[in-house]
């Protein structure tokens, strides 16, 4: 009986400990399940934000194609402006050499 009062002292100890050990591996546990969880979230941010990184990137790339379109565009559209001018300049001088023609024959 004293006998059977420190076993189950003994037992109720050993229990303890036990229940002890299994909070401490719990809270272990926890400590490691928030970790995964914060590093499982970073590297979702950092996909997510090579994702915009690269859009940006993307998105540079189309501006300055753009940009080099627009130039491309300009310097054409002045060209054809400066054409006409001188196709204009060029009728124009054949219409007053015609006319200029026409008067002297008419003289």
């Amino acid at each position: 009986t004293e006998q059977h009062e420190n076993d189950v002292l003994l037992i109720q100890k050993s229990m303890d400990d036990l229940e002890n050990k299994a909070r401490e591996i719990a809270e272990a546990a926890i400590v490691v399940e928030k970790t995964n969880i914060k590093q499982k979230h970073k590297d979702e941010i950092d996909a997510f934000q090579k994702s915009i990184d690269g859009m940006v990137s993307r998105g540079e790339e189309e501006r300055s194609d753009l940009a080099n379109s627009l130039k491309s565009l300009t310097t054409e559209k002045e060209q054809l402006v400066e054409r006409h001018k001188k196709e204009l300049s060029d009728q124009q001088e054949e219409s007053d050499s015609t006319i200029s023609e026409i008067r002297t024959k008419n003289e």
